[in-house]
């Protein structure tokens, strides 16, 4: 405990000459009498400070020099420290004045319980002796009881609160105090209405002490129901589902932790509650604090086992209903006064209310539609430079129910990028990630461009910016400086593989990538994987940004076996790659790809009579060359390249394949597909993601369509439920397959498909989502037909594993309504046989 005051018991008493001839110790220079000692201060609180003196002092004597300053007592708190604290070192005329100012100082820097000082005279001069106690230094933090929440949370709402109790700090009981309290809410805003903390604090040594913090948890308070009073004109149904954050406990809920009672959450919601009202005209809205009836469910179980749930009323103080009369726009100063003159400079004031086109006179007057034509102008500005733009919509009343709304805008001036600089990259250059940013330096501060372009960077995979960028605004030279903070990520993957799959059978896989060669964003792979069903082999080498323009080549070589409904094909070839950035998302790009392709199609013979042998199988070889020209448009907003939660990707490309080129397959493949990831709120971090793929093979000349360039679905990779390459086109109502003039079964040379998926839980490096896939493959004769398709759904875990490149996935499918596909003689397709349910495993992702 630290005790002791500051001028009766500390100063005024304490600071005596002492003579060296063992004199009597002579009062201080001051005619200040010595009062009483003063009672002690509560642990933690300041000392009290004495009245000034009520006479001038004397002035010190030339000959009162401090020739020595003397700390006893002290283990860890240095003799430096407590002169520095005090303003006084040797040689310092002697000033007791001075040590009475400054000894707060010493007090409040909190390392001492008590602290005496003491003059010793001398004829050289004086000798100052501080007795001090130190105060004890916390040794360990301990918390006992927290089971449902992690003492790392605890730690982290503690640091929130800006807690100084932690290992080497300076034990302060009021400190420990705020930290009981800081825990407490913490509890409580976590749901844990019922949980109590408390703490003691144990002797280790005479200057070391641990903390131990005690907490009963108790036990989350569940939401029985949620009920409002004085809604008249909003139904509660509406308000409920208006709340986002507190939700009644029903079972379908039972992975929310919305369900629990917390009151940062309701005051959220609150918010939520009056957007409803104030979108339909009360703009007076007053949500009352909540009636809360906490009860227990289970009161005869044991005291742990108590289980508590509360009911909650939230009352409504409506008001009254108004209706939009005139909307202004008045330019004002920063300080909010009116401009002169007072209507916008940079655009008209007529071009800008026309974002309030929603909101004519007569209309209720909607606050979101009001926010929206806010946040329509707001881009409009800051797109522009003008970062400090903002806007304060104030209301009139006129008449009885009619609202005029004056929109009060500050334009502020134009601003530009400054310097653009790039910290935590340790490896890839400064250029590499700079040229990424959508603004070069001495641009327009654009921040929809700024915006863009940090997810752009992001997308890299190889430099990942680990906090918000640090902007420095220059205001007389209108300039913004930006610094994009971030860390390496692992540039180069070196993965060996091994596995069973339902696709590939066992396989095993090696790869070799780097997303960052030299540190200069070129990518360099080298991959392999050989299975039961598949052989894969692939060399490649990506230059972006070639020549330091918005553009990158690329060329690979590859040689790929598939082996699919008792297909064998072999592909042997390479490509040459040139692409011209657009935007940030957005590029065009041409590929030139050759290709020897040899494959073995099985044909279906004549049925043999009852006991005779099957002959042996027959199979019709087929080769070609394919050289092929592939321009291509791209758009991709993914947050992530691996495993994305938003984002929207777009691409649309046509084979070109004509005699001219060399190659013996003539023909034309135009291809469209896209995918968005919308992020949803229920439950936490939930996604559903949305792909569809439509494609046509178009003949050239009187050249026969290829068979192996026919589309062939079915698989983890288009349709699950499917075996890969089984959707076939069948002919209507007999389920009957389409051949070729050597009787091989053809693919489509059209073909849809659409995936749909709700990824709605996330457990570490694993997904759990429902997926619903429906599409169909069509011969050349049928058109494509929603009323023609084939589909399955079911539930896929997904895991992402470092030593693979894509995710492992475990797929149970149900195919609701399964054919069986006939061959030309009408015998079933063993082959293409479809399954009502099924489960798979396999490596890669749908889309």
């Amino acid at each position: 405990m630290r005790s002791g005051s500051f001028g009766a018991a500390v100063l005024t008493a304490a600071l005596t000459g002492v003579a060296a001839a063992q004199e009597p110790p002579a009062p201080l220079p001051s005619p200040v009498p010595t009062p009483p000692a003063a009672a002690a201060p509560a642990p933690g609180a300041a000392p009290a400070v004495v009245a000034p003196p009520t006479q001038p002092s004397q002035p010190v004597p030339p000959a009162d020099r401090i020739i020595g300053i003397r700390v006893v007592g002290y283990q860890t708190v240095s003799p430096d420290t407590i002169a520095h604290y005090l303003g006084i070192k040797v040689g310092d005329p002697y000033d007791p004045e001075k040590l009475r100012q400054n000894f707060p100082q010493l007090w409040e820097a909190g390392l001492l319980e008590n602290a005496r000082i003491e003059a010793e005279r001398s004829p050289e001069g004086v000798t100052l002796v501080v007795t001090i106690e130190e105060r004890p230094v916390i040794k360990d933090v301990d918390f006992v009881g927290n089971k449902k929440l992690s003492t790392s949370q605890i730690k982290d709402a503690m640091k929130d609160g800006k807690v100084e109790v932690h290992a080497g700090a300076p034990l302060s009981q009021r400190d420990v105090a705020r930290a009981r309290s800081v825990i407490a809410d913490f509890y409580t805003a976590q749901g844990f209405r019922s949980a109590t903390v408390d703490y003691r604090i144990d002797d280790i040594s005479k200057t070391e002490k641990k903390v131990v913090f005690l907490i009963d948890e108790g036990d989350k308070v569940k939401i029985e129901s949620i009920e409002f009073t004085g809604n008249t004109a909003v139904s509660s149904q509406t308000l409920r589902n208006a709340m986002s954050k507190t939700k009644v406990a029903v079972w379908w809920r039972f992975l929310s932790d919305n369900t629990v009672y917390s009151q940062a959450n309701y005051e959220a919601d609150v918010e939520s509650i009056k957007g409803v009202y104030q979108s339909k005209g009360f703009k007076d809205v007053v949500v009352k604090d909540p009636i809360l009836d906490v009860y227990v469910v289970n009161p005869k179980a044991k005291p742990e086992k108590i289980k508590r749930r509360v009911r909650i009323t939230i009352p409504i103080v409506q008001g009254d209903k108004f209706y939009t009369n005139d909307i202004t726009i008045t330019r004002v100063l920063q300080s909010g006064q009116p401009a002169d003159p007072p209507d916008a400079s940079v655009f008209p004031s007529r071009f800008l209310l026309k974002n309030f086109k929603d909101l004519p006179p007569g209309s209720v007057l909607n606050h979101d539609k009001l926010v929206e034509g806010l946040a329509a102008i707001e881009t409009m500005y800051k797109t522009r430079g003008y970062i400090y733009w903002f806007a304060d919509p104030a209301y009139k009343e006129v008449g009885k129910d009619r609202v005029d709304v004056d929109i009060r805008m500050f334009e502020g001036e134009k601003y530009y990028l400054g310097r653009l600089e790039v910290t935590g990259n340790t490896q890839t250059r400064d250029k590499v990630i700079r040229r990424e940013f959508g603004l070069d330096e001495g641009d327009v501060m654009d921040m929809e461009a700024v915006k863009k372009s940090i997810q752009k960077i992001s997308q890299l995979g190889y430099f990942k910016l680990g906090e918000e960028p640090q902007f420095s605004v220059r205001q007389e030279e209108k300039k913004v400086d930006i610094v994009l903070k971030g860390q390496e990520t692992s540039r180069n993957e070196i993965q060996f593989g091994a596995g069973y799959s339902g696709y590939d059978g066992f396989f095993g896989q090696f790869s070799f990538q780097t997303l960052n060669f030299m540190g200069r964003g070129e990518i360099l792979g080298v991959s392999a994987q050989v299975g039961k069903v598949s052989k894969f082999y692939n060399l490649s080498y990506t230059v972006p940004w070639f020549m330091d323009k918005n553009q990158s080549v690329g060329a690979s070589i590859f040689s790929q076996d598939y082996v699919y409904s008792t297909v064998q094909e072999t592909r042997r070839g390479g490509t040459l790659y040139y692409a011209k950035g657009l935007g940030l998302f957005d590029s065009v790009s041409t590929l030139y790809s050759y290709e020897n392709i040899n494959a073995n199609y099985p044909v279906a013979t004549a049925p043999v009579p009852p006991g005779q042998p099957a002959p042996p199988q027959k199979l019709v070889d087929t080769s070609g060359k394919t050289s092929s020209l592939t321009p291509a448009y791209r758009y991709d907003s993914r947050n992530d390249p691996m495993n994305p939660t938003r984002g929207f990707r777009l691409t649309a490309a046509v084979q070109v394949a004509p005699d001219v080129f060399g190659g013996t397959n003539s023909f034309i493949k135009p291809t469209l597909g896209s995918t968005i990831y919308i992020p949803v709120p229920l439950p936490r971090n939930a996604v559903v993601a949305l792909n569809g793929e439509i494609g046509y093979l178009l003949q050239v000349g009187s050249t026969p369509l290829p068979i192996f360039e026919r589309f062939q679905l079915g698989g983890e990779q288009s349709m699950r439920g499917y075996a890969l390459g089984s959707v076939v086109p069948l002919h209507p109502n007999t389920n009957v397959v389409f051949t070729d003039s050597a009787g091989r079964i053809l693919g489509g040379n059209k073909f849809f498909v659409i995936n749909a998926e709700y990824q709605f839980l996330n457990v570490g490096p694993a997904t759990l989502l429902a997926f619903y896939d429906f599409g169909n493959n069509y011969y050349d004769t049928q058109p494509i037909s929603l009323t023609n398709v084939r589909m399955a759904f079911g539930m896929e875990l997904r895991v992402f594993l470092p030593i693979f490149q894509a995710p492992l996935r475990f797929i149970y499918a149900i195919n609701p309504n399964p054919i069986q596909p006939l061959d030309q003689y009408g015998f079933p397709a063993a082959n293409l046989t479809e399954k009502k349910s099924g489960f798979t495993f396999s490596i890669g992702r749908t889309f």
